[in-house]
């Protein structure tokens, strides 16, 4: 590389942040044609063996050799063509610029003190910082012609630079402030009344297999709430691209106002199909929605504190699904079921009303990409893994969700019980889906997924199967922690399908992940019902726990995958 001066960018210090960093400049420099060779390497080992990701074997990228990368080449050499730079690479620093002269073999250094660097708001101006983009330097292009960058083409390159800066390379996540937790807040007022009836559609379910549609068995009644859980993570797929596309505002209203008017014709129902069209059809494209688009636009404004901020968002939905069962108890007493759910519907206006105003995307719109489902995607084996265990999970919460009243009068609790546990399951999952995320912030979030996973299966196949429908002190112990553990997979699985890909895409892995995920759920309800209204409710938790080991293999194999396959235990993930 004759006569050519190269673009040094330190990624900054701070493990969650430069895996993002890094993998940004990556792709950045790979799309610039002017870049002819990217030269990686790190003063320290910190696991950045995975970040080059899918340019592994590129002959673009070269990797340098020294003390402190010593272990990170074990896994890149075989990938990547390995240089030695004696005069550049030091013990801690690598010097600001360098002049290549001839090939790599023959290089003059002129180090540069490096200042203290301050944070920036936008990882490529770091790039535009650093770059030979200036009129006191003279950069020539490895090119077959050897040109020199003209005026023009300065200017062109600018333009480029300013045009990612103000665009999906901005990568620079506010991780709070005002705008950030006010989102946050709007988040949460929309999973309130949406993802939070769903939590407590049990308390429905069993109203109305003794009421309206008490002719009906348990397996039919459940086909409804499976209809509405099902279109809720189906079309997460489809709601995901939509928000990449246009941001959160028009879906948030769109599907607010669905939902509001699925409540207030659910309050009408009084056949079969009133219920199948209105609780489980509209309710179920509305709902997909809000929480789709509630959930993702996280992905805003936070990278490194993303599982804290899903955990309260989902703590959002734990609330209504507390609160929800004790208001329906009461008003079916006092006023019946048609005012009893108009009282819940117009709760909703306002709570949608309110999260309509708070939550605003901080990214400009994305591509006008319409893949919906990202096939290429499944190419992952960890993101397959991943869809797998939600998957499971998604199985046995809705299924306990929606059938944990019908599971405690098949035992033979009394009515106030049916209701009770709802709010003990849903409270503690509100701590489950807040709690975590701190600790997933500090240890990561595989980490404590995993561990979940293993606390849950314990407790429902040590405890909760030979014990819980024989003792109600018992029952209320079990659901409890049952609760907490199934609110942190619920909050962590959104969060660590994230960390499979770039910010601009969440949308729609969220949404691929959940599609696969919606088949599950389609099942549980009827599959659980037809088990407790033939078998015993031993049985049912018996098939809930054997399900939960599928999940418990799915969930290492996914955090194996992203190690590249070399298990560590103090591997933050």
């Amino acid at each position: 590389m004759e006569d050519t001066l190269c673009d040094f960018v330190d990624a900054g210090s701070g493990k969650e942040c430069s895996d993002v960093k890094i993998r940004a400049l990556f792709e950045h420099y790979f799309l610039d044609v002017h870049c002819q060779h990217i030269i990686f390497c790190g003063s320290a080992d910190n696991g950045y063996a995975r970040v080059p990701g899918s340019h592994r074997g590129s002959d673009r990228i070269s990797l340098v050799e020294g003390p402190p990368f010593a272990c990170e080449l074990r896994d890149l050499a075989s990938d990547f063509e390995t240089i030695s730079f004696p005069k550049v690479f030091r013990s801690k620093k690598m010097s600001r610029k360098v002049s290549f002269g001839g090939s790599f073999g023959g290089i003059t250094t002129t180090p540069v003190p490096t200042p203290p660097r301050t944070p920036t708001p936008n990882y490529v101006t770091i790039a535009k910082g650093n770059s030979p983009i200036s009129n006191d330097i003279s950069l020539a292009v490895d090119s077959p012609a050897k040109t020199t960058v003209t005026n023009s083409l300065k200017a062109e390159l600018e333009a480029a630079l300013e045009h990612s800066a103000d665009g999906d390379v901005n990568l620079a996540f506010p991780e709070g402030g005002r705008d950030a937790w006010v989102c946050l807040l709007g988040s949460c007022f929309m999973m309130f009344p949406s993802f939070g009836f769903q939590t407590a559609v049990g308390s429905v379910q069993d109203y109305i297999s003794t009421h309206q549609l008490a002719e009906y068995g348990e397996r039919d009644v459940g086909w409804i709430t499976a209809v509405l859980v099902f279109l809720t993570l189906f079309l997460g797929v489809q709601v995901g691209p939509l928000f990449d596309r246009y941001g959160p505002r028009v879906l948030l209203i769109s599907g607010s106002l669905g939902s509001f008017a699925s409540y207030i014709l659910l309050a009408e129902c009084k056949k079969y199909w009133h219920f199948m069209l209105c609780l489980g059809v509209l309710g179920g494209i509305s709902a997909a929605i809000v929480t789709t688009v509630s959930i993702a636009v996280l992905s805003h404004w936070f990278s490194r504190r993303r599982a804290l901020a899903s955990g309260i968002c989902m703590g959002g939905s734990s609330a209504g699904g507390a609160i929800i069962p004790l208001m329906l108890r009461t008003l079916f007493e006092k006023y019946g079921w048609t005012w009893a759910i108009r009282i819940v519907a117009f709760m909703a206006l306002g709570c949608y009303m309110v999260g309509v105003l708070l939550v605003r995307g901080r990214l400009p719109p994305g591509s006008k990409n319409r893949v919906t489902i990202d096939l290429a995607a499944f190419k992952s084996p960890r993101l397959c893994f991943l869809a797998v265990a939600v998957l499971c999970f998604e199985f046995i919460i809705f299924g306990c969700a929606a059938l944990l009243p019908s599971y405690v009068r098949y035992s033979g609790f009394s009515v106030d019980v049916q209701f009770y546990s709802l709010t003990v399951l849903n409270s503690t999952s509100l701590l489950g889906r807040v709690l975590p995320g701190f600790a997933a912030d500090l240890f990561g979030r595989f980490n404590i997924l995993l561990s979940l996973v293993v606390i849950t299966i314990i407790i429902m196949a040590g405890v909760w199967l030979p014990y819980g429908s024989h003792d109600e002190g018992t029952l209320y112990a079990v659901v409890a922690i049952f609760g907490f553990g199934s609110g942190g997979w619920l909050s962590l699985a959104p969060v660590c399908a994230g960390q499979l890909c770039d910010t601009k895409d969440y949308g729609r892995f969220y949404g691929t992940v959940y599609c696969v995920a919606s088949f599950g759920v389609l099942l549980t309800v009827p599959i659980g019902g037809q088990l407790l209204q033939s078998t015993t409710p031993q049985v049912l938790i018996g098939f809930y726990s054997a399900i939960m080991l599928v999940g418990l293999l799915s969930v290492t194999l996914s955090r194996w995958a992203l190690l590249d396959w070399s298990w560590k235990w103090k591997a933050k993930v």
